[in-house]
């Protein structure tokens, strides 16, 4: 809605959210900073045309609001404003999870966070290796690094699930 949030992730768990500040947000600090400045001149005993002038940095355009951190890493993220101050992110994680976030009281003081939902499949958690269908064509089998998933062919829907180490190949019996 404003367009005022900037958001980014890195290869870990963590969504940073940034603020970024209006023209009238800059101008009230630098004025802050100046006032700051001649104070300090005065009283180091130094005149007010000795106090130099405070230029605008990149700190005071982009602040750090929240740092969101995620049940694994990000993959890919999105952010919804729902309103100035309030914003929604759905994140695909690396572990093929969605998750939701709800971000309120953007730019106050404290910020709150709350994780709204999760969408977690009953999918494998990493690449799958190997991939079988049984003799009767009723089961499909597929394994990954970490799992073996058994399917029912006609529902679609996972019927075992057993640990398993890195499956290469797979074979009903």
């Amino acid at each position: 809605i404003t367009g005022r949030i900037l958001a980014c992730h890195g290869t870990d768990s963590l969504l940073e959210v940034f603020r970024v500040s209006t023209d009238e947000e800059i101008r009230k600090k630098l004025q802050k900073k100046q006032k700051k400045a001649r104070k300090r001149a005065r009283d180091a005993g130094d005149d007010d045309s000795t106090v130099e002038e405070v230029t605008e940095t990149v700190e005071d355009y982009v602040k750090r609001d929240v740092t969101i951190k995620l049940s694994a890493k990000i993959r890919s993220f999105d952010c919804h404003m729902e309103s100035s101050n309030k914003a929604k992110f759905i994140s695909l994680l690396t572990n093929n999870t969605l998750e939701t976030t709800r971000l309120s009281n953007i730019g106050e003081k404290q910020s709150d966070v709350g994780v709204a939902s999760k969408l977690s499949l009953p999918g494998h958690r990493t690449d799958v290796r190997t991939l079988c269908f049984s003799s009767d064509n009723t089961a499909m089998m597929s394994a990954s690094a970490e799992s073996v998933k058994i399917w029912n062919r006609a529902t679609q829907q996972c019927i075992r699930t057993m640990a398993c180490d890195y499956a290469l190949c797979s074979l009903f019996a």
